[in-house]
């Protein structure tokens, strides 16, 4: 005699919470793909580093980028000598470096020697002695050097010039400026 075989088949409704929680695992898996690829694909098309070809920079970049010696297309020096009252003022060195950063416009020792580092696209770019006092952080004016009050006087290159223009001024290489503060 023949048995009839009981087989049961399992039918699992669209309700059924395995199911929805492999549906849910595969919906927010596949985001997770979407948000990532989205993001790494986004920075590779904005983020360039300084002497990316094309890249163009305004005059506020000097105060946040960070050059590499790689990238280099402009490099020259001027001279600054500070007096207060009379008393000659040491630059610092490092001015504008970091452990991890070198701003376009820095110093390296006490010398009064400032360097200015510019990537490739930064040819319309002139630093000014404006901005590098605002990447040291000290302040200038035609009343005030250094955090001091006073009357400022500048000098070029031994030519006097209005200490009201001074920090709009871009000096070329070999330029030597002296600033000085009298009470």
């Amino acid at each position: 005699m023949k048995r009839k075989s009981s087989s049961k088949i399992t039918v699992k409704s669209k309700s059924d919470p395995t199911n929805l929680a492999v549906k849910a695992g595969i919906i927010i898996g596949v985001l997770l793909v979407i948000v990532i690829g989205a993001n790494f694909l986004m920075g590779q098309n904005t983020t360039k580093s300084p002497g990316s070809p094309g890249t163009t920079y305004s005059p506020d970049d000097l105060f946040s980028m960070c050059i590499e010696h790689a990238t280099i297309a402009k490099h020259y020096h001027w001279e600054l000598e500070i007096f207060i009252s009379g008393e000659k003022q040491n630059i610092p060195a490092n001015i504008g470096i970091q452990s991890n950063c070198m701003r376009p416009i820095h110093t390296h020792d006490i010398s009064g020697t400032v360097h200015v580092e510019l990537p490739e696209g930064a040819g319309n770019l002139k630093p000014t002695i404006g901005d590098f006092f605002t990447i040291w952080g000290e302040t200038l004016s035609s009343s005030e050097l250094l955090g001091q009050q006073g009357v400022l006087k500048a000098s070029i290159n031994g030519q006097t010039y209005n200490a009201a223009v001074i920090v709009d001024y871009a000096p070329s290489n070999g330029d030597a400026i002296v600033l000085s503060l009298e009470s």
